[in-house]
């Protein structure tokens, strides 16, 4: 069944549109600040720079990116800095998904335990995994 808009619902959706333009904000940008939740996984130098990013990039992503709830999936690039100047850490993932629980379940099907279980292959520096919710500032 359609639904349709009175004329008070248009005109405050106008209103909330036009207002969201003034302030810098598209539909589309409000779309993507939404809640979620991420996983961040910092990765220590490898005992072997290259084989890590040759197995990182060929074996280890793709067998991520299979993580059932996964929206998004971002990576380091470059050296991993402190304020100090270089840290141990070889390389960051970011996994972003709806939220807490998807992050579980994600990890708990069987396309996240094999994910989980393919680190020992590669990440011979360690990992560490951290999840939390996350929301624009």
């Amino acid at each position: 069944m359609a639904t349709s808009l009175t004329r008070r619902d248009f005109a405050a959706s106008a209103i909330l549109l036009v207002a969201g333009s003034y302030a810098g904000w598209t539909p589309a940008q409000a779309a993507e600040s939404k809640p979620a939740a991420k996983l961040l996984v910092l990765y220590k130098t490898p005992k072997d720079k290259a084989a890590f990013d040759a197995y990182y990039k060929a074996t280890h992503i793709p067998l991520a990116s299979k993580i059932p709830g996964l929206r998004t999936y971002e990576i380091s690039e470059g050296v991993v800095n402190t304020p100090a100047g270089p840290s141990d850490i070889y390389l960051t993932a970011i996994l972003t998904f709806d939220n807490l629980a998807a992050i579980q379940a994600g990890l708990a099907s069987p396309e996240g335990q094999a994910a989980a279980g393919d680190l020992a292959n590669f990440a011979t520096g360690g990992a560490d995994l951290f999840m939390f919710d996350s929301k624009d500032a």
